[in-house]
C-alpha cells in the first residue's frame, strides 16, 4: 500500500510538472486579443480593429455575450473606434460593455464609471453636449465615491466635464471642475506636463474669457498674452450698433 501510494504520488508530481512544462494553449480569442493588443501598441490602429473584432466574435461564442470578459473587449474595440470616427459601431459595443458591467458589478462599480465616462467621451467627441454632460457627471459621481476625488481616472473626468462647460461658455460651471483638476495635477504631475499645462490653458482660457484679467496672469503660460490695460479698456467699450449708436442691454 505504501509503496502504491508513493507510485500515486510520484506520478502526480510527475503530471502537474508536465503540466506546467507544457501548458495548455491559450483559447484562439485570447490569442487574437492579445495580437490587437499588440497592434494597437505598434500603431497600427487599422489592423487591431480587425483582429478585436474577430477577438471579440470568438470570445463572445465561447464565454457568451454577457461575459465580464467580453464586456472589456467590447470597451476596447470601442475605443479603437472612436478614433478611427467610426461612432455608429463604437456606441452600441459600449451600451453592451455597460449593461453587463450594470449588471454583473452593480450600478456604482468602477468599471461601470469608466464605461460611462467612454460612451460621454464618444458624444462629446460629437458635439453631443446634453448626451455627453450627463454621462459625465454620473461617471465622475461613481468614479469619486469609489476611487476618491484626487485619483486619475476621477480627474480626467472631472477635466472633460469642465472642458464641455468651458467650450459651452457655461463659465460658472466650468471654474470649480478645472480648479479641482488643477490643484491635483499641480500635487501629482511635474511643471512640463502636457496634462497639467493644458488644464493651465484652460483656466487661463476662462479667466480671460470672464474679464478677470488679474485671475488670468496667474495661469499665464509662455505664449500667453493676457489683455494689458489700454487693452482691457477699448475691449470695455461698447460696440457700435449699425445705426452708429451705442448698442446696450441688447438693444
Amino acid at each position: 500500500m505504501k509503496n502504491s501510494a508513493f507510485a500515486t504520488a510520484l506520478f502526480l508530481a510527475a503530471f502537474c510538472a508536465m503540466a506546467q512544462t507544457n501548458p495548455a494553449p491559450a483559447p484562439e480569442w485570447k490569442v487574437l486579443n492579445d495580437q490587437a493588443i499588440a497592434l494597437y501598441q505598434k500603431g497600427d490602429i487599422d489592423g487591431a480593429a480587425q483582429v478585436g473584432a474577430k477577438a471579440l466574435e470568438a470570445a463572445s461564442a465561447v464565454l457568451g455575450p454577457e461575459h465580464l470578459r467580453v464586456a472589456s473587449m467590447q470597451n476596447n474595440l470601442a475605443a479603437i473606434y472612436r478614433l478611427q470616427k467610426k461612432y455608429a459601431e463604437a456606441e452600441p459595443l459600449y451600451l453592451r460593455a455597460l449593461a453587463t458591467r450594470e449588471k454583473a458589478l452593480g450600478p456604482d462599480d468602477r468599471l461601470v464609471g469608466l464605461t460611462l465616462s467612454n460612451l460621454a467621451a464618444l458624444h462629446d467627441a460629437q458635439d453631443h453636449f446634453e448626451q455627453a454632460e450627463k454621462l459625465y457627471v454620473r461617471a465622475l459621481a461613481i468614479q469619486d465615491k469609489a476611487l476618491g476625488p484626487d485619483h486619475v481616472e476621477s480627474t480626467a473626468i472631472a477635466n472633460s466635464l469642465g472642458e464641455l462647460y468651458l467650450a459651452q461658455r457655461r463659465y460658472e460651471k466650468a471654474e470649480p471642475l478645472l480648479t479641482r483638476v488643477y490643484l491635483t495635477r499641480e500635487k501629482t504631475l511635474k511643471p512640463d506636463d502636457a496634462d497639467r499645462k493644458k488644464t493651465t490653458k484652460d483656466l487661463w482660457t476662462l479667466y480671460v474669457s470672464t474679464g478677470q484679467y488679474g485671475l488670468a496672469d496667474q495661469y499665464a503660460q509662455e505664449g500667453d498674452v493676457t489683455p494689458n490695460e489700454d487693452q482691457r479698456r477699448k475691449l470695455s467699450i461698447p460696440i457700435p450698433s449699425a445705426s452708429g449708436t451705442i448698442a446696450r442691454g441688447g438693444r
